[in-house]
């Protein structure tokens, strides 16, 4: 299992990307037969990232900016690694591994308000913005530089490409996010969470919003 494809080469702009190529490079040098995967975006980790403020504010809230991203799921990743592992056909190949389309957080949003039957709105920090509050939040500082990296690679278009390496080597369709939402909807449900703190969390979320439009025209 490797990295992004976008991310996997000496000189990207990711420092994981850069580690998953050293490792991709040291591996072919060997002359061991390879096979290496290259995954998009886990909608898993929605459930982490997004999932929390997601059922307490009705807030996504990422640096994400408009941009497409095709994420896919981690159990056809699973999928298409048992097939490469029990298949003869796939020595020294490259796969990427996506979900079926690309979309953008805005989008996420509606398919999370549909999957919940409540509102949820989403709010584009700038990647700098996102870093303070993961410091906040306590996280170690290689956390939040590797988070920061992976949002501007995002940012800059690196998610956007669809494959179909999901249908090709299982012979089904790799799951949508609709699908991922609506079973996963429990998650990010807003229970218990009184209408004052709500509105308090929205205005504050807002507010910080607004100084980092102000600094960046500064």
């Amino acid at each position: 299992m490797s990295g992004i494809a976008p991310s996997v080469s000496p000189g990207g702009p990711a420092e994981i990307g850069r580690q998953h190529w050293q490792t991709e490079h040291r591996i072919e040098e060997s002359g061991v037969p390879f096979t290496f995967l290259r995954p998009g975006f886990f909608m898993q980790n929605l459930l982490e990232t997004a999932a929390p403020m997601v059922s307490k504010l009705g807030l996504l809230a990422a640096p994400m900016g408009g941009a497409p991203i095709a994420m896919v799921d981690a159990r056809d990743i699973a999928a298409v690694a048992a097939e490469v592992l029990t298949g003869d056909s796939h020595h020294d190949r490259v796969y990427d591994v996506t979900g079926p389309r690309a979309f953008g957080y805005e989008e996420l949003a509606a398919v999370l308000s549909d999957a919940t039957g409540q509102r949820v709105r989403y709010v584009s920090m700038p990647p700098g913005l996102a870093a303070n509050v993961l410091r906040r939040q306590g996280k170690p500082d290689w956390y939040v530089e590797h988070l920061v990296e992976m949002a501007e690679l995002f940012r800059a278009g690196a998610g956007a490409t669809v494959s179909t390496t999901v249908r090709d080597l299982t012979g089904r369709p790799s799951r949508t996010i609709e699908s991922f939402a609506a079973e996963h909807a429990g998650s990010f449900t807003q229970e218990g969470v009184p209408q004052l703190l709500h509105t308090a969390a929205r205005f504050g979320l807002t507010m910080a919003g607004r100084a980092a439009s102000v600094l960046r025209a500064g």
